[in-house]
């Protein structure tokens, strides 16, 4: 008797209990199928779910893809997926072809003047002549006439290296003043500065063989500038075609290399000098 009362109770309990399981699976797969549809739509369209609080309902699929944010004025997309290419600033106007300003020799005193006035007279920058690399101005146009048929006549010796330095005891290659000068049989010689020109006029003839003996010897030991671009290696030039640039002389291997220095100087001049 107990034993048939105990099944009947089983039996009551299961009929009971399971459709309450039912309901708990039914609901348990409807929440797990609603979290996956977000996981899904990620997967195809290569997006992160939005996050979906508690108790909120996740938003409803509308079928449209979603609209790609702008991308940014400077970024240009690749094709293929691949990584976007960075456009670079467009430079300015002014920077477009702009060639190096050239200061002007002599710090801008005409190189005529000091033979026809006797003085230094500055140049006007509207009257200019180029030669070996440096910029000369004028105070006449019958000035710049004069230069541009001799010009050698008229540029200062040593390249305008101070006088009294070159030829002294230490042979230094300082920068002369243009107001501190001399012209002597034709040639313009510049000091550093009064005290140095005093110090010359003591004995002017020996500063001068002697400056002229220092500046004489050759840059680069006499091995052709030009010719270490050209043909990639050292050439000792004969002093027989020789240019003036920057307070040092350069010898020259032959015509098209003499040529091509005259054109652009500072191209195949060393740097710092050969120092």
């Amino acid at each position: 008797m107990m034993h048939r009362t105990h099944g009947r109770a089983r039996s009551i309990i299961k009929v009971a209990v399971l459709p309450q399981l039912m309901m708990a699976l039914a609901l348990s797969s409807t929440s797990h199928a609603q979290q996956e549809e977000p996981k899904q739509a990620s997967a195809e369209t290569g997006t992160s779910p939005a996050p979906v609080r508690t108790g909120q309902q996740p938003p409803e699929k509308t079928g449209e893809p979603a609209t790609p944010a702008a991308a940014p004025k400077d970024v240009v997309p690749r094709p293929e997926g691949g990584p976007p290419d960075v456009v670079p600033p467009k430079p300015s106007a002014r920077h477009e072809l702009e060639e190096p300003k050239l200061e002007p020799a002599i710090g801008g005193y005409c190189p005529v003047a000091y033979q026809t006035l006797g003085k230094p007279t500055q140049g006007k920058p509207e009257r200019q002549s180029k030669y070996v690399g440096e910029v000369y101005y004028f105070h006449s146009a019958e000035a710049k006439t004069k230069f541009d048929e001799n010009p050698k006549k008229y540029i200062p010796q040593y390249s305008g290296l101070c006088t009294t330095a070159l030829g002294g005891m230490y042979g230094n290659r300082l920068w002369g003043n243009p107001t501190s000068f001399e012209v002597v049989d034709g040639k313009l010689y510049l000091f550093w500065n009064e005290r140095a020109k005093k110090a010359y006029e003591k004995d002017p003839q020996l500063y001068i063989e002697v400056a002229d003996e220092r500046f004489a010897v050759p840059a680069l030991d006499g091995h052709c500038p030009v010719a270490y671009q050209t043909r990639n290696k050292a050439i000792k030039a004969p002093p027989i075609l020789k240019v003036v640039y920057k307070g040092f002389v350069y010898h020259l291997s032959d015509q098209s290399a003499y040529e091509a220095f005259l054109a652009d100087p500072a191209r195949y001049a060393p740097q710092y000098r050969g120092y």
